[in-house]
């Protein structure tokens, strides 16, 4: 199979969609029996690269401010929000969102972390096991419409629902 994998993770199960499927190929539930079916799965062709995509309850939100910096400062800077607003979870991130137009001329960061790093672990236990490559752990509430489309490898309208 050539292509890429897309593992769609919500709060009971984990589907799979490759290349350019838009129904999932394979889905597991977060039992026993699920992990034991997805390890079964990824062994048939674990050398696929993959990308995980979160849809889950556990995932928080926090929007913060920041001064104008350079690269080097920016970079370290996100890394310190992200470390001091979710400091129990290895799953966090700190992105800018946007600059300021008008006024001090501070940017807008967005700090996202999974608080309950089990869902996670879960799933992420088979595919280290099998070493499939795994290209980025995504959130589907900071996807942007080009982000989708890519990952689906589409140049159409993109509508994407989730529950």
């Amino acid at each position: 199979m050539a292509g890429r994998r897309i593992f769609y993770i919500t709060q009971g199960s984990l589907s799979v969609f490759e290349s350019d499927a838009v129904r999932p190929v394979g889905q597991f539930a977060d039992s026993d029996d699920g992990l034991r079916q997805f390890a079964a799965y990824l062994e048939t062709n674990p050398d696929v690269p993959s990308e995980i995509l979160l849809d889950v309850i556990e995932e928080v939100f926090a929007v913060e401010s920041a001064p104008p910096l350079g690269m080097r400062d920016r970079q370290a800077l996100l890394k310190r929000r992200a470390m001091r607003k979710f400091p129990r979870t290895p799953y966090r991130l700190a992105t800018y969102a946007r600059a300021r137009t008008r006024g001090d001329g501070d940017s807008t960061v967005v700090c996202s972390a999974v608080t309950n790093r089990e869902l996670l672990d879960l799933w992420l236990g088979p595919i280290a096991r099998c070493r499939t490559p795994l290209c980025g752990i995504r959130s589907v509430s900071l996807l942007g419409r080009t982000r989708l489309k890519r990952l689906f490898r589409t140049d159409g309208a993109v509508l994407l629902l989730t529950h």
